[in-house]
């Protein structure tokens, strides 16, 4: 998802005579502490890494995060890259870890911006509409805005915590 904000975020920069600098993992929420189960440890050592090259920046002000935010309900996000937490585990991990890594950016002066998540389908989208168009019927893909509401409760709960954050709202 923050792949493909890359070009709004380039054209919104570039209308306004600025540049930035994009950094990101695929699957890879952009909070530091925290392992992505199956990936062998590379998210945690990727968010790492960036976190400690923007702690020596001070020329870069404003931090954007993006990501589906879904990894959490998922199950995906572990304190360790070979153990599976439970669903309410993870999601525990990461209020903490949002949490951590937001007050980390703020000690630092950085202003965070935090896109919320993005609505998904109920399907493989392609695959869907594809079947659906051979047997001439609508594909039943879309979330109701309540369902959106409910599956990222812990997201905007996380959100509503952390005082001084811009917030890019997909459903106002």
């Amino acid at each position: 998802h923050a792949w493909a904000g890359y070009g709004a975020f380039d054209k919104w920069l570039t209308g306004q005579g600025k540049a930035g600098l994009f950094m990101f993992r695929n699957s890879c929420p952009p909070i530091t502490g925290v392992h992505v189960v199956k990936d062998r440890g590379l998210c945690y050592a990727f968010n790492e890494s960036v976190a400690a090259f923007l702690e020596h920046q001070d020329s870069i002000q404003n931090v954007f995060m993006v990501s589906t935010w879904r990894q959490a309900i998922e199950g995906r996000l572990s304190t360790e890259a070979d153990v599976h937490l439970s669903r309410d585990e993870s999601v525990r991990l990461f209020e903490h870890r949002f949490a951590e890594s937001i007050k980390s950016l703020h000690r630092q002066g950085k202003r965070i911006l935090v896109w919320e998540p993005v609505p998904g389908a109920r399907s493989n989208v392609p695959i869907a509409m594809g079947k659906a168009e051979i047997e001439g019927r609508s594909a039943a893909i879309e979330i109701r805005r309540d369902e959106y509401r409910s599956d990222f409760a812990f997201c905007f709960r996380a959100l509503d915590k952390e005082g001084g954050l811009k917030r890019a709202n997909i459903f106002p």
